[in-house]
């Protein structure tokens, strides 16, 4: 949905209902789209394959980790948070997901579009986690994008290591 002449501000647009994106190139488009958070009993088996598409292109077809991305027993679980941003087509555009882990709530599955990469859908989704889910929030997340997490509060516990290839960093981050 373009809607160029409409103002999005942090007065109008609250990242945990809605986000604005401003696609880079020649002209300026703003959406209006809502973040969806869907627990793992009630995400739809169309919007769960629509997050498994964007996944695979992404986590198999760019970075070329081959393991099986489909994980039923996270993906399914009522405890598990869905967080995603699907265009009115129901393709999925961004997602994450989070889950109880070791008494904190980890976040995984970061991903992107390339379409959209830059234009803060990323940001809007994790402060969105980080407005919804107090307490300490941890990831594994790759290490060319630290200061991505960085940026949002994290902070990184340990050495780098290598996880499917690519190397990787602990982070967390207390509280709101």
């Amino acid at each position: 949905m373009s809607t160029a002449d409409t103002q999005f501000g942090p007065e109008t647009v609250e990242p945990d209902d809605w986000c604005s994106v401003r696609a880079v190139g020649r002209a300026t488009y703003h959406w209006r789209m809502p973040i969806e958070r869907l627990t793992g009993d009630v995400i739809s088996a169309a919007q769960l394959a629509a997050v498994l598409r964007l996944r695979a292109a992404v986590f198999v077809v760019e970075q070329r980790i081959i393991s099986n991305d489909l994980d039923p027993a996270i993906d399914c679980l009522a405890t598990t948070m869905h967080y995603a941003v699907f265009a009115e087509d129901g393709v999925a555009l961004a997602y994450l997901r989070t889950y109880p882990y070791e008494g904190a709530r980890k976040i995984g599955r970061v991903v992107t579009a390339a379409s959209v990469r830059g234009t803060g859908l990323g940001v809007a989704l994790m402060e969105a986690v980080i407005s919804h889910e107090p307490g300490l929030l941890v990831l594994s997340g790759q290490l060319s994008v630290e200061g991505f997490y960085e940026r949002l509060g994290f902070m990184r516990v340990g050495d780098p290591y290598v996880e499917e290839g690519i190397d990787h960093v602990w982070m967390e981050r207390t509280g709101h």
